[in-house]
């Protein structure tokens, strides 16, 4: 207080509710002592994600796919794993067998991302048409599309398809206009068309926004560079090297 009276400061130290410890996590447990395909599935995955180095994740989905064979999320989740392993052949045969399941009987799955990982693995080993198609099929669950379309995208450029790649990345942004490899990529296509206009006003708006990105600046440089704006060209070189 001043000399006044008139209070400056207040202090009254929190007092935090008594909050019960969490549950002990358990060991796990036997595989064979597990009654669900399911469970073995969790049990795995949570094995993926928190390391123990006493027990590995693998003998429970073996357990699971011995039960269950064509079982979708064990399989799309093997199928993802052999794909960080750069494992392609054998990534197609676990996604194979969960797209098998998920879509039997004409079915349109509302997770698509075993369809997703498929194309993935088709694409990297040069079978195009069918990872095309795949990628068509990711993008029937909102929470793929904006990938699965920004791939087509990719696959319609290497094609030389560039008015078709515009209209694939677009539905990608429609899904995710943060993603600014998408950002980039539509700007890549706008110098395709040739409509450098278009593509400087998508790159400047998103280096606004991410300035210090060295995607977007490289792709603002060359657009730049192909406009013939030397001065801007060399300024924002000059920003990308100082980064």
């Amino acid at each position: 207080s001043d000399n006044d009276g008139l209070e400056l400061l207040n202090y009254k130290p929190k007092v935090y509710p008594k909050i019960p410890m969490p549950k002990t996590v358990t060991p796990p447990i036997s595989p064979k002592d597990i009654a669900t395909v399911e469970e073995l599935y969790f049990e795995g995955s949570r094995l993926d994600q928190f390391y123990n180095s006493q027990i590995g994740s693998g003998i429970y989905y073996e357990e699971a796919l011995k039960r269950d064979p064509g079982n979708s999320q064990v399989n799309t989740h093997l199928g993802i794993q052999y794909c960080k392993k750069l494992n392609w052949a054998k990534a197609e045969e676990h996604l194979q067998k969960a797209v098998a399941r998920i879509s039997s009987s004409y079915i349109h799955p509302k997770n698509t991302e075993a369809f997703y990982y498929l194309a993935i693995t088709q694409e990297q080993q040069n079978k195009n048409k069918e990872a095309y198609d795949n990628y068509y099929k990711a993008t029937w669950d909102d929470g793929m599309a904006s990938p699965a379309y920004f791939q087509l995208a990719n696959m319609d450029c290497k094609q030389g398809n560039f008015q078709i790649a515009k209209e694939h990345i677009i539905r990608s942004l429609d899904f995710n206009r943060n993603n600014i490899q998408a950002i980039a990529l539509l700007g890549y296509i706008e110098n395709k068309l040739e409509n450098h206009d278009g593509a400087l006003l998508v790159l400047e708006q998103s280096v606004q926004k991410n300035p210090i990105n060295r995607l977007l600046l490289n792709q603002l440089v060359l657009t730049y560079k192909i406009a013939g704006n030397d001065a801007k060209k060399d300024q924002i070189l000059n920003r990308l090297i100082k980064i």
